[in-house]
């Protein structure tokens, strides 16, 4: 049975309506005599609980009757026995029935909630209902309208809000939500069927509930249209024996969204009985796109779970959950409800301890969907949590125009290296897990295609696994340039790709290079120099080979050092066995790492006296440029030609010639000269020593800047 929100505040109540027998069926209206009996005591309920507390007297001389047709009184007809001097009665010669218990006082008494009890008689049975009675009580207030929700009439300077007229407050003894009201039989005018205690608010507002009994009542308005009454929907009331309790009934016609945060048990998302509110936990709403909403639209739950929300205008919400007590939300992960002017749904929020599903995808040779000795898992492959239940995983959506997130992406994750899989912290709720079943294969288990199920709050669900067949690709190296390389220089190789499995493959397949300072290939560790990516689908039936020719160069970057090489053959498909996937090691090979070392000289030193150089004319300089590296230098070229004060480059030199660069190669310890004719500057500058500065340009830089720089011994005049 799903429990309200109200749950809580009427346990006490329930439970004092338990221990008398009390049931929500209808007794019978035609006494039936047999052997059965009802027994028990009438006493004088002082604190209004419902049970006989030491120093609560019995009643002696009360009469109490079976009320068979419902009337409230007693009528000719109905069973009675009065009670003795210790409040005891017995009303024997009962069939099997349900009956309504009452008591008449004698005494200016009145019996206590519910005013009745319904008593189960078996044949032959005796039942026990004990009548708790006391001196009368009332409950009176008034009913207000109440702007901002929160249950107290404002009246004073700043706010008076109005008294409400003509609505009927009435005491829920069946907590059915609704008022039940007398039924009068239409041609005698007699009352068929007592009603629920109710009174009308007057003109200003005010309603007086009188002739109560001692007990816990349920205090509700029919609110009129439009309007509901404040969360969470009725007042609980304990009133004792001839108590006096004044109560107020506030109505808005606000939309509210209440209800309880509670630990979904099972994860079916529904609160069954049993399941307990979860306190201080943060109850907040977005938009229905799932966006932040700004303002006071959150509510932490009480101590028994339940929250209100209040001042809500009509829209669609989501009403989700942030725990502190370790919880997660059911999945989705929020509840959407949608509200009108006025409306105050109950919207119990479940949540739970995070559970987990992990199982392997795994290659099934025998095709038997068990993973038997010698089937492989299978890495990198894609399994996922199909939510919305399309059969596809589903990409993140977002709003066009906001760049909100509309639905996020659905869980995803991909097999280790022994092909397992897991999903944690996942939310109590219904599931279904997929795998995605690559190209040029076939799905054996599970013969659904996924796993359906309800994860229960902290349920750990293993061996969801997924089994199939697939073509088996395996590569060889048929020739390899190993000779001792530098790093940036391309080396070449030829490898064979061979289909040896026993399904035809169609698909990209491709190679990859990778160079390891071990002769075991650890893919996180080692560097990939190379390979040829499946830019077009081949087809390979089973035994069929494919030449690739593979260039690849060590990174410029690369430590010297000595490596193996391994070549990995690359699919978008799975593999039936990852070991035949890696041909190797070869080698090792010696790598240096490449440097280039451009020196420059003159080739012909200034004459011993000072050079002058007139208007118009020019200073003829030739340099020899030597690569000293260890690799080609195939950058743009360039020199710079300085006037400095002294034979050295000082930081205050001025550049009085610097032609264009250009492109040239200069092999390894290959040298170049170069003519240079250097305009005059201007008579200004006087003497100077002219210093040339050259350039390579290439990306790889230079090992030794120290080199490339001439500098001449004799001065030069500018006049």
């Amino acid at each position: 049975m799903r429990r309200s929100v109200l749950a809580s505040s009427v346990r006490t109540v329930v439970e004092a309506l338990e221990s008398r027998k009390l049931l929500s069926v209808s007794p019978a209206a035609v006494f039936t005599p047999g052997t059965g009996s009802i027994s028990g005591v009438v006493f004088n309920d002082i604190n209004g609980n419902g049970v006989r507390d030491a120093g609560e007297n019995a009643a002696a001389n009360e009469t109490v009757f079976l009320d068979l047709n419902l009337d409230g009184s007693l009528d000719a007809g109905d069973p009675t026995a009065t009670t003795d001097a210790t409040g005891a009665y017995t009303i024997a010669g009962l069939g099997a029935g349900t009956y309504r218990v009452r008591v008449q006082s004698s005494q200016g008494l009145v019996q206590g909630a519910p005013e009745s009890l319904d008593v189960v008689v078996v044949a032959a049975t005796a039942s026990t209902a004990n009548v708790p009675e006391g001196v009368p009580s009332s409950v009176s207030g008034t009913v207000f309208y109440d702007q901002n929700q929160d249950g107290i009439r404002q009246n004073d300077v700043t706010t008076i809000e109005p008294l409400l007229a003509g609505d009927t407050v009435y005491v829920d003894l069946n907590h059915n939500g609704k008022f039940d009201a007398p039924v009068v039989d239409p041609f005698t005018g007699i009352t068929t069927t007592a009603g629920e205690p109710s009174a009308i608010s007057n003109n200003i507002g005010a309603y007086s509930l009188t002739d109560l009994g001692p007990g816990t009542y349920q205090l509700r308005v029919v609110p009129r249209n439009g309007f509901h009454q404040n969360p969470p929907g009725f007042f609980s009331l304990t009133v004792a024996n001839g108590q006096v309790v004044t109560q107020d009934l506030g109505e808005n016609n606000f939309a509210v969204i209440s209800g309880e945060v509670f630990n979904d048990a099972n994860g079916n998302g529904v609160l069954d009985a049993g399941e307990g509110g979860v306190g201080r936990e943060f109850v907040f709403l977005t938009a229905s796109d799932g966006s932040f909403l700004p303002g006071n639209a959150f509510a932490f739950s009480d101590s028994n779970g339940n929250y209100s929300i209040t001042e809500l205008t009509p829209g669609t919400y989501r009403v989700e959950v942030q725990s502190s007590a370790g919880f997660v939300q059911d999945n989705p992960g929020y509840v959407l409800v949608t509200i009108g002017q006025g409306d105050a749904p109950v919207v119990n929020v479940p949540e739970g301890l995070p559970s987990s599903v992990s199982g392997t995808v795994f290659n099934d040779a025998n095709h038997n969907g068990v993973q038997d000795g010698g089937e492989l898992g299978l890495s990198n492959q894609t399994v996922f949590l199909d939510l919305n239940g399309n059969g596809v995983p589903d990409a993140e959506v977002d709003d066009p125009n906001t760049g909100a997130v509309i639905t996020p992406a659905e869980p995803t994750t991909t097999t280790d290296a022994n092909g397992g899989y897991s999903f944690t912290n996942l939310a109590p709720g219904h599931y279904i897990v997929r795998f995605v079943v690559p190209p040029n294969s076939t799905q054996i288990a599970p013969a659904a295609g996924s796993y359906t199920f309800t994860l229960a709050p902290g349920t750990n669900l293993a061996n969801q696994n997924f089994s199939i067949v697939t073509p088996d690709l395996m590569v060889r190296v048929l020739s390899a340039e190993l000779q001792p390389v530098k790093t940036g220089v391309i080396r070449h190789m030829q490898v064979a790709v061979t289909n040896v499995g026993s399904l035809p493959f169609t698909g990209q397949a491709g190679v990859t290079l990778y160079a390891s300072t071990t002769p075991t290939l650890d893919e996180k560790t080692a560097s990939i120099i190379g390979g040829i990516p499946g830019r077009s689908p081949i087809t390979l039936k089973p035994g069929q080979s494919k030449r690739l020719k593979i260039q690849y160069a060590f990174p410029l970057t690369q430590p010297s050092a000595s490596y193996f090489i391994f070549a990995k053959v690359v699919t978008a498909t799975s593999d039936a066995n990852p070991s035949n996937d890696v041909a190797g090691p070869l080698g090792p090979v010696s790598v240096a790492q490449a440097f280039i070392d451009l020196a420059i000289a003159y080739q012909n030193q200034p004459p011993a006296d000072p050079f002058f150089v007139g208007p118009n004319q020019a200073v003829a300089v030739n340099v020899v440029v030597n690569n000293l590296g260890n690799v080609p230098s195939n950058g743009l070229l360039s020199f710079t030609v300085y006037a400095s004060d002294t034979p050295n480059l000082e930081p205050g030199a001025q550049v009085i010639y610097h032609p264009a660069p250009k492109k040239m190669s200069l092999k390894p310890h290959k040298a170049k000269a170069f003519h240079l004719i250097v305009p005059n500057p201007g008579p200004t500058i006087g003497t100077k020593f002219l210093i040339v500065v050259v350039d390579s340009g290439d990306p790889l830089g230079e090992y030794n800047l120290g080199n490339n720089v001439a500098t001449p011994t004799n001065p030069t005049v500018f006049r």
